[in-house]
């Protein structure tokens, strides 16, 4: 998880992804081949949503096989367009829009926990109180 400031606490955190025909297989290769360090065969990632940001944590695989963290993008939450998620069978789609810029993540929903609804009720809370 990333690093959070000293004034802030997790609200919400939970595993997703992006649809890549990137495997695990393949993200080593890649990693390999770059030295591990572009984290472009990232398809798993960790959004956790504090009082102040929304983070989120691309995970991968290092050149010896261990999972990691490539990079952490750290949003502002009054720079957050919008946080839509809607639900499909067992996953909840994701479509976060920041500064213009979309980006859809799919949680897998199979323990019915619906944490990325959690979060985006927190989220437009937020919008609703500024």
């Amino acid at each position: 998880m990333a690093k959070l400031l000293d004034n802030e606490y997790s609200m919400i955190s939970f595993s997703t992804y992006k649809n890549s025909k990137v495997n695990a297989t393949t993200n080593i290769l890649i990693n390999l081949i770059s030295r591990g360090i572009s984290g472009s065969g990232s398809k798993e990632f960790v959004l956790t949503l504090t009082n102040n940001n929304l983070y989120i944590d691309a995970m991968g695989y290092n050149m010896i096989g261990q999972e990691e963290i490539f990079y952490t993008d750290k949003l502002d939450r009054k720079d957050i367009t919008s946080f839509e998620v809607k639900k499909e069978g067992t996953k909840e789609l994701i479509i976060l829009l920041v500064k213009g810029k979309s980006t859809e993540y799919i949680k897998n929903n199979e323990d019915s926990t619906n944490l990325a609804s959690e979060m985006a009720t927190l989220i437009n809370e937020n919008k609703d109180n500024q």
